[in-house]
Parts: C-alpha cells; structure tokens; sequence
C-alpha cells in the first residue's frame, strides 16, 4: 500500500512539473479543449489517459469517437475511411451498451448515421436512410429540445422524396419555378401516395427544430423547401396556397437571417449538410 502511495505521489509530482492534468477530470477537459482547436491527435491521447484512470468513463468514450469521427470527415482513402467510421460507432455502440439514454452518445450516433451514407458497405440508400432515421428519433425522445435531431429528420424526408417530387412534376410538364400542384390528377396521386407521410413528418420536424432556432436560415430553407413538396400533391390550388404562402415567408426569414451575419453562414448544431 505505501508503495502505491508512493507512485501516485511521484505520478502527481510529475504532471505538476510538466503541466499536465493530474486527475481523469482534468485529462477529461483538456481533450475537449483540444477537439475545439482541432489537435486531434493530442486530444486522442488525452481521452485514452481519461481512461487508463478511469475505464468506465462514458465521456471520455464519446470523445475518442468524436476524434474518430472527425478523422473520418478529412480521410480520403476508402480504407481509411471505413476504419474511421466503425471506430467512432463501435465506441458510441459500446457507450450505449451500458447506459442506453447517455445522450452524448445519441448525439454523436445519430449524427455519424446521419453524415455515413457512403461509408458503410453494402448498406443501401433506403437502409441509410431508416437507420438514420431511428437514431434521430432515438435522440429526440430522450432530449424532444436537439435542434439537429429535428433537423435532421427534415433534412432526411426531404432526401428521400426530393426525386419523386421533381420526377412528378417534370412528367406533368411543370417548370421548377411553378407555384402550384401537379396538375395530372394520376402523377399527383402517385406521388402523394409515394411521399405524404414522409413529407408530413419531415414538416412536423423542421417547424420544431424553427421553434427552437428562430434564425438558423439552413432550416429554414428546408422547410420551405418541404412546404412546397406538400403543396405539389394537395388537390386544388386553394388547398396548396397557405403551404406556399408560408414557404415564401421562410425564405424570405432565410435570407434576411443570412444577411444579418457579419460573416459566412455557418451552421451551430452538429454537422448536418
């Protein structure tokens, strides 16, 4: 015992001397102060001292994936990327293994599904797509205030029935500057039968994720884009105007929202484009 009491005097003597942390806490801190300043090979080591002196901790976990996802964005080797990807999810998997509400881990699990569409191998756009998804929604019922979980699903929607809907209206002859619904009751049909649901729920989310970010134009600009999706299928032009009428508001939000910054628009929450 005063052995150990011994090296753990000399450990802390040491990080005095050389100025690094001398507890999990402090490792802890200055690898997210590291993820911040984009060292991400320095935050790596700190997250893995986190640790050596504390094995169960959750946050360091989710950092080490943060790291790994972040590797991930600039890799671009297939290889390299792919073992990225699984690092991070492997990492946010086990985190939630042990504590399936952690919604740090949420966060950063419905956020790699959402951007890893061309990372997971003989995974099809419809199967991106539903486990981006779940995830999302996964997150929102532990934390229904995530700006990005709503967005995302509105983002998503809007993946999903963006060809559909331009299909539909090239075969009725539309022009994409037309304010209007498809006029051939049969494409019309078709198409609302093909996206309706997805596009209600993508609404639905986007006017939540504007509820809680008044002035975030990238969502406003989706939901715009999905209000006029919705008004293509309604069955007469009266029924399709409010939707066009408040998507004409939100663009007009957006770009004001985007002229009133002093720099380059840039989105807050997670990486959702």
């Amino acid at each position: 015992m005063l052995r150990w009491i011994a090296i753990l005097f000399a450990a802390a003597a040491v990080c005095a001397q050389t100025g690094a942390p001398a507890t999990a806490e402090g490792w802890l801190e200055q690898g997210k102060r590291q993820v911040a300043a984009k060292q991400l090979e320095e935050a790596g080591q700190s997250f893995e001292q986190v640790l050596q002196l504390d094995p169960r901790n959750s946050e360091a976990r989710v950092g080490l994936a943060d790291v790994s996802l972040q590797h991930w964005l600039k890799a671009r080797d297939a290889e390299e990327r792919l073992r990225f990807y699984f690092q991070a999810r492997n990492l946010l998997i086990g985190v939630l293994d042990q504590d399936p509400d952690n919604k740090l881990a949420l966060r950063g699990i419905a956020r790699l599904t959402y951007l890893g569409r061309s990372s997971v191998p003989g995974q099809d756009r419809a199967g991106w797509l539903d486990e981006a998804r779940r995830w999302n929604l996964r997150l929102i019922d532990v934390d229904p205030q995530e700006p990005s979980a709503h967005f995302a699903l509105g983002k998503l929607a809007w993946t999903k029935c963006v060809s559909p809907d331009g299909n539909s209206r090239a075969k009725a002859g539309m022009t994409g500057a037309e304010d209007a619904p498809i006029p051939d009751e049969a494409i019309r049909s078709e198409y609302r039968e093909a996206c309706r649901p997805t596009v209600e729920e993508g609404t639905a989310q986007l006017e939540q994720a504007v509820a809680l970010r008044p002035d975030e134009a990238i969502y406003l600009r989706y939901l715009a884009q999905l209000l006029r999706m919705r008004a293509d299928y309604a069955d007469t032009p009266e029924a399709a105007r409010p939707d066009l009428e408040l998507a004409r508001q939100m663009e007009a939000r957006a770009k004001k929202a985007v002229s009133s910054q002093p720099s380059a628009f840039s989105h807050s929450g997670t990486a959702d484009r």
